[in-house]
């Protein structure tokens, strides 16, 4: 199986049709940090369901008073080519919005089969 991962990055395949994400939020900034550290090793290693089931590790699913930190995946699929689109970000609320954490965000095309 191939992937093809590129730290940063912040485009989409124009070719997506549907999309997915998951959100995760707290207010554990070093338990934040253990688990992107983890999830940038998978994606780096190609090992998208382990990087998906590590971003599942911070936080909870649904946003609690008090969470002010959150990452984030996203899965696009491509009905034309039949990779999967994946991107890992990390944000930090600010005000009512969330605002992305810069050089915190990987994405990639993969041909692994992604369910969030």
């Amino acid at each position: 199986m191939s992937s093809t991962w590129s730290h940063g990055a912040r485009e989409q395949s124009s070719t997506a049709h549907s999309d997915s994400a998951e959100p995760r939020s707290g207010a554990d900034a070093e338990g934040l940090q253990a688990s992107t550290v983890q999830v940038f090793s998978d994606f780096g290693d190609g090992a998208v369901a382990s990087a998906i089931e590590k971003h599942r590790t911070f936080g909870n699913p649904k946003f609690q008073r008090g969470n002010h930190l959150r990452s984030v995946i996203e899965v696009r699929p491509c009905k034309r080519c039949g990779q999967h689109w994946v991107k890992y970000v990390v944000e930090k609320q600010s005000g009512n919005d969330w605002k992305e954490i810069p050089n915190l965000t990987t994405a990639g095309f993969t041909d692994q089969v992604v369910d969030i």
